[in-house]
């Protein structure tokens, strides 16, 4: 909602209370993805790397292990590792992460490991993969009834299909993109869109 520092805080508190109670790794792994997740909202990408990786090593010692809450930190840790433009960890933690997300059938971890799957792609120059994959998400999307995720969907389809050679297709995503983004009042990724 917006309220990043209030929700550091917050999570800062959660983190101290798991270590005073009687936690399982899998509470403080959550608790752990949840901080990082806030950290890489205010720009301290290597905080918020180091704390996924500490809560993926905790959900993997759990008596019995996580498969989403795994699944979404590998895929909170490939943003960290798109950040430093370190393609290939980035390409390892979101394959898994999908892996993960598939073998659970969740529509909406696979989405969003589906979205990140697709700007690593994007960024290695893979287009028709990483249309693939934007396509897909922006289909799972849809289907939970997640406009946000179709409004990102959009964008990044946008400028794929520029790369693609089809700017009049490219606009048409782009504008409703930016038309989705706005109405929900999300003005920072809409302007990505005008951006785009």
């Amino acid at each position: 909602l917006g309220g990043v520092d209030a929700a550091a805080e917050t999570l800062e508190a959660a983190r101290a209370l798991c270590d005073r109670v009687d936690a399982d790794e899998n509470d403080r792994a959550a608790v752990l993805c949840h901080l990082a997740a806030a950290r890489l909202a205010l720009g301290a990408v290597a905080e918020s790397a180091s704390l996924l990786t500490l809560a993926l090593d905790l959900s993997n010692r759990a008596s019995a292990p996580n498969d989403l809450l795994r699944s979404q930190i590998l895929e909170r840790r490939a943003r960290c590792h798109r950040h430093n433009r370190d393609w290939a960890a980035a390409r390892a933690d979101v394959e898994r992460a999908l892996e993960l997300a598939e073998s659970l059938r969740d529509e909406r971890a696979i989405a969003q490991a589906c979205l990140q799957a697709s700007v690593v792609a994007e960024r290695e120059g893979q287009w028709i993969m990483s249309k693939f994959y934007a396509e897909r998400a922006r289909q799972l999307f849809v289907e939970l009834g997640d406009v946000f995720g179709v409004g990102k969907c959009l964008n990044n389809l946008g400028g794929l299909a520029f790369l693609l050679g089809k700017p009049e297709e490219a606009r048409a995503h782009l504008k409703q993109s930016f038309s989705i983004l706005l109405d929900l009042g999300r003005d920072v990724e809409a302007a990505y869109a005008v951006s785009s």
